[in-house]
């Protein structure tokens, strides 16, 4: 005989979303090492969150960040606290788990990538020198400062570069035409701030 009153419930719980979200990118700084090694200790990786969860409730959904797929398919793994140090040099490529914590079901097949921009590389003092150019020898000349730049960096082409009159960098002590500069009689320091494409 066969019974046949038996049954039970087959359940598909909905794997969680995890939206993309672009990379974090931030200019190199002395929190590890020096400004130029690559290395920083101030990625958020939590600043992510909001974004990969869309309208999922974080009050059911966790959030984690990983330096591995196989260690974001692992739920034994908490993954990396934030702030994050990149562990090589440059950044790294973090991936994303996303877990309801009500059923343990999750979706790790979102990665983005921190990237630790380097500062301009420039020189730190140059001498610009140019023959008075009226008849008076009052030591006053006009001058096209942005003519320097091929000598302050190597890189002055992806670079935006502003002139200022004084060394913190006021907005009052900006010079508005760099072309056309009038200096002080016979010597006048000029502060260079330089920016890359990462704004930095």
């Amino acid at each position: 005989c066969i019974k046949t009153d038996n049954s039970f419930n087959l359940i598909v719980n909905p794997l969680p979303k995890a939206n993309v979200v672009s990379n974090i990118i931030k200019c190199d700084d002395n929190s590890v090492g020096d400004d130029k090694d690559g290395f920083i200790s101030t990625f958020d990786l939590s600043s992510q969150t909001a974004t990969i969860l869309g309208n999922q409730d974080p009050n059911i959904f966790e959030v984690s960040y990983h330096l591995s797929q196989n260690d974001s398919d692992d739920l034994t793994k908490t993954g990396l606290s934030s702030p994050h140090t990149n562990v090589n040099t440059n950044g790294d490529k973090i991936f994303v788990r996303v877990l309801n914590k009500n059923t343990n079901c999750f979706r790790s097949t979102t990665s983005f990538e921190t990237q630790v921009a380097p500062l301009p590389k420039v020189k730190p003092l140059i001498v610009i020198e140019q023959c008075d150019d009226d008849d008076d020898n009052d030591g006053v000349s006009v001058h096209n400062l942005t003519e320097s730049q091929l000598i302050i960096s190597d890189d002055y082409q992806n670079e935006t570069f502003e002139y200022y009159t004084s060394s913190d960098f006021k907005s009052s002590s900006k010079i508005d035409d760099p072309t056309s500069f009038t200096n002080e009689a016979f010597n006048q320091s000029i502060f260079v701030k330089i920016i890359t494409p990462n704004n930095c």
